[in-house]
């Protein structure tokens, strides 16, 4: 089973905004949480892999919150 993170990426490989937001989103809650460094850096690989869709301005939002989770 793949994780929300692992789905994100996926979604931005297939230039989907709405999936990277859905899946990405759905695992920052926990991952603040938690402190998980596993969904963290999942996370932080997405936010990298991002490129042009971070100009949707959910999808730079969602990255905003994970490079807030980094700093944790």
């Amino acid at each position: 089973m793949r994780s929300s993170p692992d789905l994100a990426v996926i979604g931005v490989r297939r230039g989907d905004a709405e999936q990277v937001v859905a899946y990405g989103g759905e695992a920052v809650g926990p991952a603040r949480a938690t402190g998980s460094g596993y969904v963290v850096h999942g996370l932080q690989a997405l936010r990298g892999e991002s490129g042009s869709l971070s100009e949707d301005r959910r999808v730079a939002g969602l990255g905003a919150e994970i490079a807030v989770l980094g700093m944790s």
